[in-house]
């Protein structure tokens, strides 16, 4: 058992050190301040603002309201605008958090 504990912490280091490491849903980090699922949602929804077409943006809004955030994400085909406005807006979340935390 310690053999694979060894295993799967040297696996881990491996992949923090090649680059950024986001480990989604498994709430772990919310004790080390950074948000929830649930957090995100709400972040996402109060400032994506995305440039052009919003039409599957405003679908996702709709889905948020009675989804939670996976589900909601994974419903919608989103146009190239809106994805990137999602990813900026989850990164200027994330990162203030992720500095603060470590």
């Amino acid at each position: 058992m310690a053999d694979d504990a060894v295993k799967i912490i040297e696996a881990a280091r491996k992949a923090i050190e090649a680059g950024p490491v986001l480990v989604v849903g498994s709430g772990a980090s919310i004790s080390h301040g950074l948000a929830s699922t649930e957090a995100l949602k709400d972040h996402l929804v109060a400032s994506v603002r995305p440039v052009g077409d919003t039409k599957n943006w405003e679908e996702f809004k709709a889905l948020a309201k009675s989804m939670d955030l996976e589900t909601s994400l994974q419903r919608v085909n989103f146009a190239e605008n809106e994805l990137r406005a999602v990813i900026n807006s989850t990164w200027e979340l994330i990162h203030g958090q992720d500095h603060a935390a470590w």
